[in-house]
């Protein structure tokens, strides 16, 4: 549908990620509490009035049996409503689906399955997009000048933290792959959120050559104009590895406990390390051990680093 109008509605978290993206007219961010599904009355009502006075045609909802993103389709008085939707709100739709996610394929594959599903012919497509936008690239081109760095060909991006305790390698893993980059002539550059400061402060106190630090300093544009800058990105399975993704810059990616297949580096040379270890009875993000990332090895992570290197495919000189 290439004269189509699209907007989308989205939660502010992630409205970065799609702001300034070249084929959408708007994208609306929706301020919702964490762990509220249904917020006051007024508010939905709000929201729901915006979407009602575009009358679009098509109204698509991704969110898989979310209440409030069904009521939303199904009373936004579009022509046509598809997608996911509460099993009790399925007659709300013209074309629902109620099931969850299926199994052994990439999250972006299953988005792509469900709008052929509902009448969006599949098509070759160019992996994750993500738009930083020129006011974030000036700014992360004047940090990345300020740090001393240059070029991109020797600069490695580590990012160490994750929100679930499970998806976090250690900081002395982190600490041993920023001394061994060094030592091969490698620049390597911490990313990370806010809450990540604490760990970039441990992974530099054990690190011989402390690395370049841009953990907590940057929002969520600037760090994907950063990670571009760089020539490989080492990180855990997190929202940064999806960036870089999006950035096709190449990826070693480290999972523990979480599911490869649905959320590996998608569309960009990588290497994954599938941590081989389980506890008898995994408890998922709520372990206390952790037994599955404690078994990647620093050898491990090098190894792939080379080897993702070796295969001379994305990686900027």
């Amino acid at each position: 549908f290439p004269e189509a109008t699209i907007d989308v509605l989205v939660k502010q978290l992630a409205a970065p990620i799609l702001v300034h993206h070249p084929l959408l007219r708007r994208v609306t961010a929706l301020d919702i509490k964490p762990g509220r599904n249904i917020d006051a009355p007024w508010t939905f009502w709000r929201w729901l009035s915006e979407v009602r006075r575009e009358r679009y045609d098509w109204v698509i909802t991704l969110q898989d049996r979310n209440e409030r993103a069904s009521l939303l389709a199904g009373f936004s008085g579009a022509q046509q409503i598809g997608g996911y939707v509460h099993p009790a709100l399925k007659w709300l739709y013209d074309q629902p689906i109620a099931e969850t996610c299926f199994p052994d394929i990439h999250l972006a594959e299953h988005f792509l399955g469900l709008l052929e599903r509902i009448g969006v012919p599949r098509m070759p497509h160019r992996g994750l997009e993500m738009w930083p936008g020129a006011e974030a690239e000036c700014q992360a081109d004047a940090r990345w000048e300020a740090a001393g760095l240059t070029g991109n060909a020797r600069v490695i991006g580590l990012n160490p933290g994750a929100r679930i305790p499970i998806k976090q390698w250690t900081a002395e893993g982190f600490a041993a792959v920023a001394d061994r980059l060094a030592a091969e002539g490698y620049t390597p550059v911490l990313f990370g959120g806010p809450l990540d400061v604490r760990r970039a402060e441990e992974i530099c106190a054990r690190a011989t050559h402390p690395p370049v630090v841009f953990t907590g300093a940057v929002d969520l544009l600037e760090l994907a104009a950063l990670i571009r800058k760089c020539a490989c990105f080492i990180t855990g399975d997190t929202g940064p590895m999806h960036i870089a993704a999006s950035q096709q810059v190449p990826v070693v990616a480290l999972f523990g406990p979480t599911d490869v297949c649905r959320y590996y580096p998608y569309g960009v040379p990588h290497r994954v390390i599938a941590s081989s270890a389980r506890c008898p009875t995994c408890v998922g993000a709520h372990c206390p051990n952790i037994f599955c990332m404690k078994a990647i090895t620093v050898e491990q992570v090098m190894e792939n680093f080379h080897a993702l290197l070796a295969e001379k495919v994305g990686v900027r000189s």
